[in-house]
């Protein structure tokens, strides 16, 4: 059985992913969480069409989002990890930059993101 949360509702499950955006030459973006999901939705619905972006949309949100590093976290469902994985490796330009984001880190919980 599924685990509840404390009000005996059923919770969702989350994946969060830690991804570092690298850029030509150190280049710091001008970018912010918002155009970051953006971009997220965009490749979704280009890569996986209405399917990906009505399994992905709900629970798809950027958690923390630093331009100076470019280091970002990305909430999704647990279900769908793989493919908002698979949405974001296939970005290659950020503001007519090209870029390269790569995931460091998957995990349940935001904590042990972070650290």
């Amino acid at each position: 059985p599924e685990p509840t949360s404390k009000d005996g509702g059923m919770r969702f499950k989350n994946r969060y992913l830690h991804f570092t955006i690298v850029t030509a030459q150190g280049r710091e973006l001008t970018a912010t969480g918002g155009d970051i999901v953006r971009l997220i939705r965009q490749s979704i619905q280009g890569n996986f069409g209405d399917f990906g972006m009505g399994r992905l949309q709900q629970a798809l949100s950027v958690k923390q989002y630093d331009s100076k590093t470019g280091k970002f976290i990305l909430k999704t469902t647990r279900d769908g990890y793989r493919m908002a994985w698979a949405a974001v490796s296939f970005i290659s330009s950020i503001d007519s930059k090209p870029v390269q984001i790569v995931c460091q880190k998957v995990s349940g919980r935001l904590d042990d993101i972070k650290s």
